[in-house]
């Protein structure tokens, strides 16, 4: 049999024996990282994650309780019941299928989650769209920041569409923090770590409701999702408090990372500190104010590319190592930042 994915990471799974007629009946399966998978297999998660990759690499990242079957076919697979998220950013993984008894979802170039239990379907969208085709051959788009519920004991029916994301999924493999703490040389002030916080709609700051989201739906860059996210305080500049020119953060890295610096607002020139330790990249997010202390009618908006007031800036470290960094530096009047600490690739 030729392969038609490849079990690409996983998270404390544990697998269900093999399928009825399998000599190896009653034996925990003993899937790892790297292991080719093959038609007409089918696989339950029972405790964990797993990440399968397509040979056309679509990603399907399953929460237990799931059970799934590979196809025939690089760019699809059957879920018979429990959870999974979609992502598809290759071009050869556009048009990836999640078959169900009840519909089938068509990924157009996107991320989206999918549930299967007893009730019937769910399909949430997070960024780009799917077309949800139902057994009666009804085929409805699902856009960005929409909900899509199908019965499983209705055999006529369009979904019901919600302008609004379920919640529940994980669209990242949990792993340990990457930042054991963050600290500021001045009491005044203090820094927070949010493990695996940076995600649609976080908040960038301690002392502000300001929220990064992606500028368009196409949603926040794929680097960034899943990282620690550093959330520093904006007050720690001189229009607001004085005596910051020595502010600073120290970071402690419990593994090699990629640290990246977000912008909470434009400026030019560039400070200096960030000039000589960071540089350009060509990633790209917005921020969302919410209310400010002159308007506090305004609201922030949920989702990507919803209720942008402003694009970000993304510099990426130039040099990191493991343990302690000084990761940031004091704020000038308007300026403002965020880190984030990504795991470092194994090929960098």
């Amino acid at each position: 049999a030729i392969p038609v994915a490849t079990l690409t990471a996983t998270h404390n799974a544990v697998w269900d024996s093999q399928p009825a007629g399998d000599l190896r009946r009653g034996a925990p399966l003993d899937l790892r990282r790297g292991d080719a998978l093959y038609p007409n297999q089918r696989l339950t998660l029972t405790q964990g994650f797993a990440e399968i990759t397509t040979n056309d690499g679509a990603i399907a990242l399953l929460e237990a309780p799931t059970t799934i079957e590979l196809l025939d076919n690089d760019n699809a697979l059957r879920l018979y019941t429990g959870k999974l998220v979609g992502i598809c950013e290759t071009e050869s993984s556009n048009g990836f299928v999640v078959h169900t008894d009840v519909a089938d979802v068509v990924d157009l170039g996107t991320e989206f989650g999918v549930t299967l239990d007893a009730t019937g379907l769910t399909a949430t969208v997070f960024t780009g769209k799917v077309e949800l085709k139902t057994r009666d051959r009804i085929t409805q788009p699902i856009l960005a920041n929409q909900t899509a519920r199908l019965h499983a004991d209705v055999d006529t029916q369009e979904a019901v569409i919600e302008d609004r994301l379920a919640e529940g999924y994980t669209r990242w493999l949990p792993r340990p923090a990457l930042v054991r703490s963050a600290t500021t040389n001045d009491p005044r002030f203090s820094v927070k770590v949010m493990h695996q916080g940076l995600r649609e709609d976080a908040k960038l700051f301690v002392d502000r409701a300001h929220e990064i989201n992606g500028l368009d739906e196409q949603g926040i860059p794929r680097e960034l999702l899943g990282g620690d996210l550093i959330r520093i305080p904006a007050d720690a500049r001189p229009n607001f408090n004085e005596n910051t020119e020595r502010f600073e953060i120290a970071l402690e890295l419990a593994a090699p990372a990629l640290l990246y610096l977000i912008f909470g607002e434009h400026q030019d020139p560039l400070p200096a500190w960030i000039a000589a330790d960071y540089e350009p990249t060509t990633l790209k997010a917005g921020i969302d104010y919410g209310p400010l202390p002159y308007d506090q009618q305004a609201s922030v908006g949920v989702g990507p590319g919803v209720s942008i007031d402003k694009p970000l800036r993304i510099w990426k470290r130039k040099q990191i190592e493991t343990g302690r960094v000084i990761a940031g530096r004091h704020l000038d009047d308007h300026f403002s930042y965020s880190l984030v600490a990504v795991p470092k690739p194994q090929s960098e």
